[in-house]
């Protein structure tokens, strides 16, 4: 087994003499106190029981710790070590990001800490009687409902629920004695787990990540979208202890994605949570987890912080590997001339020796980080114009009535609700999907290259290596097959950190980040100077999505359309956004996508406040009818306006027109502003006004009912 790169660099620290520091996850440790300790540092004990290595990962106390991972180790077909000798502890309320490259073993890693797998070496234990829910990245479902998925738990109140649903079906189907006391005994159950409870937040739950979607559907032929909110519906039911999710926003809309973050956020419940999405990261966990060189690092705060401190780690440790090498000048010296005779000092001396080799080759100069480069194609004044362009399919209208011209330079967004066909409006762009009616002019230079939602799938394989031979298809033939060589293949995989030993391997054991990279590579290898980008983030890590963010952003001249449920992308890359509507209509918005999302929820505010005043009017009007009928008999005698009141009275009347002509007005206002693209401050200064207006009618409107039940007694 290799040497932790982080104890090689302790010893490294050792050997630079004074005055170095090596910042580990717990914070700094000077060397004096690692060097009282040098002569047992490699000793297995040690490493299994040093205090030093325990303070980075048990710094909560014990009676807080929900689980432990130790030692563990895992390496991917048994050839690549993917990480090794990794301690890990998860408290209480902590909320953790695991982060790091394609490849590096996350969803591994992930999969060992729920038991669903098993490592090489090391162990991997949870607290007795926690509830730990695992969501994986394509979770598989047990035949049945959506409920009886989501109650598939094993905890107490799980079964309790699973109990009661059969009993509650079949004393309805057969009601006989013997059925009813099932049920009986199933209920007092439902009491004694305080199950209704959990029964409630799981129609709440499904109604928030499965809109208009009953509990008794069949999940048979659900999508793997579907399949995701099941299955984060069935972990969030069980209020777990630990929370273990992978890549949670995959397939997840906008609106969902909030409504998780902000679940996650005031959930007790721990946390380890891969995702490639920043804002998320960034709203939802506390600490940052990164795996890196076969190890894992520890960084206190957001997703923010983490990328300040990471740059100030790497620094450190590259001083550390410097001062190996320096030392080890002196140290290669001395074993040149060592005398034959060798004392208890002596080897301890070489066994430093060997150790600083270690250090001073475990530097990163090699390792560059991820540049995309794409040779440029050029394009011409006309792009692509749709002029009246019609889409229907099945009855359902996709695209109605749509006239654009796509120009040279542009970088737009598309965006609109689940189902509304964002995908398939990137279909009709390429030319794959013909129109119903209007046209679809392209011009003679372009080249469109089309990053599809779906990845490399098997059918895509069988297509590039042909049905017989894709189980042994490699990577570096389906890449020499696009770059043209096997040379300009190999230069073209180092770009993308794929090595020359691992260009070698077969297709189908990459891991699905790593397919999704090869997929990007394959896309611009065909110089292509329009690029649709379908759901470009699932499945690419944090690395790869900023440098494909710095490509199009410094590189890339042609048009880009992107559809993207990450907000981070979306922000980087759209410029301005086409906001596709159920039945096809097309609108321009002029500003980022946080932007529309802000004016969005400030329009649903909006929507919401006069769904609840419209009630609370009618509310009140019943009221006032009602309270008459009841005392017509007393309305002599009831208090009667004064004559300031009485004008007050008449005035609101007049007030409440002026101002419901006002709002009018400015809805109409809004919807033109909207619908013509104009600026987000503009938009945004004219919802403020409306929703001045719509308190102050709020107001009055109170205010008019309260005199009209005096005056009407």
């Amino acid at each position: 087994m290799a040497t932790r790169l982080s104890t090689l660099l302790w010893v490294a620290a050792c050997a630079a003499g004074p005055g170095i520091n090596f910042r580990t996850q717990g914070g700094s440790l000077p060397t004096n106190l690692l060097s009282e300790r040098f002569g047992r540092m490699f000793s297995k004990n040690f490493r299994e029981s040093s205090p030093i290595r325990r303070k980075a990962f048990a710094r909560a106390g014990t009676a807080d710790v929900l689980l432990w991972g130790e030692g563990l180790t895992k390496s991917h077909d048994g050839e690549i070590t993917q990480f090794e000798d990794i301690d890990l502890t998860v408290s209480r309320g902590e909320k953790l990001g695991l982060i790091g490259a394609n490849g590096c073993g996350k969803s591994t890693l992930m999969k060992v800490l729920a038991g669903a797998d098993f490592p090489d070496a090391g162990g991997c234990r949870t607290r007795k009687g926690s509830v730990v829910a695992y969501v994986e990245q394509d979770p598989k479902l047990p035949p049945g409902t959506i409920l009886d998925a989501i109650y598939q738990g094993s905890t107490p109140m799980m079964k309790a629920l699973r109990d009661f649903q059969e009993a509650s079906t079949y004393a309805s189907i057969s009601p006989t004695p013997e059925a009813l006391r099932k049920l009986e005994q199933a209920t007092e159950n439902m009491n004694l787990q305080g199950a209704w409870e959990a029964e409630a937040l799981a129609k709440k739950i499904v109604t928030a990540l499965l809109p208009n979607m009953p509990l008794d559907a069949s999940t048979e032929n659900f999508s793997g979208g579907q399949r995701k909110r099941v299955a984060l519906a069935a972990s969030l039911v069980q209020k777990p202890d630990l929370l273990l999710l992978d890549e949670p926003t995959n397939h997840l809309d906008v609106k969902c994605i909030q409504w998780l973050e902000t679940e996650l956020k005031d959930s007790n419940s721990a946390m380890i949570l891969v995702t490639h999405d920043r804002y998320f990261l960034e709203r939802t966990c506390q600490e940052i987890l990164e795996m890196d060189t076969g190890g894992i690092y520890r960084h206190p705060g957001t997703f923010s912080k983490y990328l300040e401190g990471r740059q100030k780690r790497l620094e450190e440790e590259q001083n550390i590997v410097d001062n190996a090498k320096r030392a080890l000048v002196k140290e290669t010296e001395w074993m040149r001339r060592m005398p034959k005779a060798r004392s208890t000092k002596s080897q301890a001396r070489i066994d430093r020796y060997h150790d600083l080799v270690k250090v001073a080759s475990s530097g990163r100069s090699e390792k560059k980080d991820l540049k995309i480069q794409s040779q440029k194609a050029r394009l011409g004044s006309k792009v692509i114009g749709f002029e009246n362009a019609v889409f229907v399919r099945e009855g359902q209208t996709y695209l109605d009535d749509f006239t654009f011209t796509f120009k040279r330079g542009d970088r737009i967004g598309i965006v609109g609700p689940n189902g509304v066909g964002k995908s398939t409006f990137l279909d009709i762009f390429a030319g794959e999907v013909p129109l119903s009616k209007g046209s679809r002019d392209i011009g003679e230079t372009v080249q469109i290259g089309y990053y599809r939602q779906q990845g490399l799938d098997d059918s895509w394989l069988e297509q590039v290596a042909g049905e017989t031979a894709m189980e042994k298809a490699r990577l570096i033939d389906v890449v020499t097959d696009a770059a043209g060589n096997q040379d300009d293949a190999l230069r073209l995989l180092d770009k993308f950190q794929f090595p020359r030993k691992r260009a070698f391997t077969a297709l189908k054991r990459l891991s699905g980040g790593e397919k999704r990279r090869v997929q990007l590579l394959l896309v611009l290898a065909k110089k292509p100077n329009i690029l649709l980008l379908d759901e470009p983030s699932n499945d690419l890590d944090i690395p790869t999505l900023t440098a494909l963010e710095e490509f199009l952003e410094s590189e890339f001249e042609g048009v880009v359309l992107v559809v993207s449920h990450d907000r981070a992308f979306m922000d980087q890359v759209a410029e301005t956004l086409l906001v596709l509507q159920p039945g096809g209509q097309m609108k321009m918005f002029m500003g980022r996508f946080s932007e529309y999302l802000e004016l969005d929820q400030a329009r649903e505010k909006h929507d919401g406040e006069q769904k609840k005043l419209r009630k609370q009017q009618e509310k009140k009007a019943q009221n006032i009818a009602q309270s008459a009928a009841a005392n017509g008999s007393k309305k002599g005698r009831e208090r009667k306006l004064s004559w300031k009141e009485k004008k007050e009275y008449e005035s609101l009347e007049t007030h409440i027109e002026e101002l419901t002509e006002k709002k009018e007005e400015l809805e109409s206002i809004l919807n033109t502003a909207t619908a013509n693209g104009d600026a987000y401050e503009a938009i945004a200064d004219i919802a403020a006004k409306l929703a001045n207006v719509d308190a102050e009618i709020e107001a009055k409107t109170d205010r008019w009912i309260e005199l009209a039940e005096v005056l009407e007694g």
